[in-house]
C-alpha cells in the first residue's frame, strides 16, 4: 500500500494517475465490502444431529439440558450492550472448545464478528465458573461423593490388582499449549513440553468423573510441585 501512495505522490501522467487511482479505489471498496461480509446466524432447528456432535460433542436435545445444568442464563448481556441467547452462546463456547480453531474461522458458522465470538466465550466461561465454582473447587461440596462411594471405587480399583488397598481416584495433571507470553514468557515454558504452556492438576475418579480441578498453574513447574 506504501508503494501506491509513493507512485500516486511521483506521478505526472494525468491519464496513468486516473487509471491507478480507479484501481485502488476499487481495491479498497472491495476490501471494505470483505470486512463487513454477513454471514447467517446458527439455526439449531436446521442443525443436522450428527452435525451438532461433531462441532459441539453434545446431542442437540442435550443442549437445553446442559444450559440448565450449568446456570447459563436465556441472554447473555456483554459490557458493550450486545445480547445473545444461552443457548447459542453455550455453543459458541463448546466449538471454541471442541477444537484448537481460531476465532476468524468461526466467523462464518456463527455469523458473529470474531471480537463479539471472544467476548461471549469469555463471559459464558465467567458464568459457568461463578454459578458452580465450589462444584469445581472443593470435593466436600459433591453430595455424590461419600464414603459408600469411596468404598465402592476402592474395590473397583483393586479388583485391577491395585496394591493399594484404599485408592479411589488418581491425581493427574495435564498441560494446555499456549501462545508465548511477552513478559515473563520463561514462566510458562515447559522444558520437558517444549511450549509454553499453563498447567491444571485433577483428581479424576474410576468411572471417567473429574472430582476436583485446580489451576492454571505456569507451564515451568514440575507436577509434583502443584497444590494439594
Amino acid at each position: 500500500m506504501q508503494e501506491a501512495f509513493n507512485f500516486l505522490a511521483l506521478c505526472d501522467d494525468e491519464e496513468a494517475f486516473g487509471d491507478f487511482k480507479v484501481a485502488l479505489l476499487q481495491n479498497i471498496q472491495n476490501s471494505v465490502r470483505y470486512m463487513h461480509k454477513v454471514y447467517d446466524r446458527l439455526d439449531l432447528r436446521t442443525l443436522d444431529p450428527q452435525e451438532c456432535i461433531l462441532m459441539f460433542r453434545f446431542e442437540k436435545e442435550h443442549l437445553q439440558r446442559l444450559v440448565a445444568a450449568l446456570s447459563v442464563p436465556s441472554e447473555i448481556r456483554t459490557r458493550n450492550r450486545h445480547s445473545i441467547g444461552g443457548v447459542e452462546a453455550l455453543c459458541i463456547l463448546l466449538r471454541r472448545l471442541a477444537y484448537p480453531n481460531r476465532l476468524t474461522d468461526l466467523v462464518n458458522y456463527f455469523g458473529i464478528s470474531s471480537i463479539y465470538i471472544s467476548i461471549i466465550c469469555k463471559n459464558v466461561m465467567n458464568v459457568i465458573l461463578e454459578q458452580n465454582e465450589a462444584l469445581i473447587s472443593r470435593i466436600q461440596s459433591k453430595s455424590w461423593l461419600h464414603r459408600e462411594k469411596f468404598e465402592y471405587y476402592a474395590q473397583a480399583i483393586a479388583a485391577k490388582a491395585c496394591p493399594i488397598p484404599n485408592c479411589w481416584g488418581f491425581i493427574d495433571g495435564t498441560a494446555r499449549a499456549i501462545c508465548r507470553p511477552s513478559i515473563n514468557q520463561e514462566n510458562y515454558y515447559s522444558g520437558y513440553k517444549r511450549k509454553h504452556c499453563l498447567k491444571y492438576q485433577s483428581v479424576l475418579c474410576p468411572d471417567g468423573i473429574i472430582t476436583n480441578i485446580q489451576g492454571p498453574f505456569h507451564g515451568r513447574r514440575h507436577d509434583a510441585a502443584q497444590h494439594k
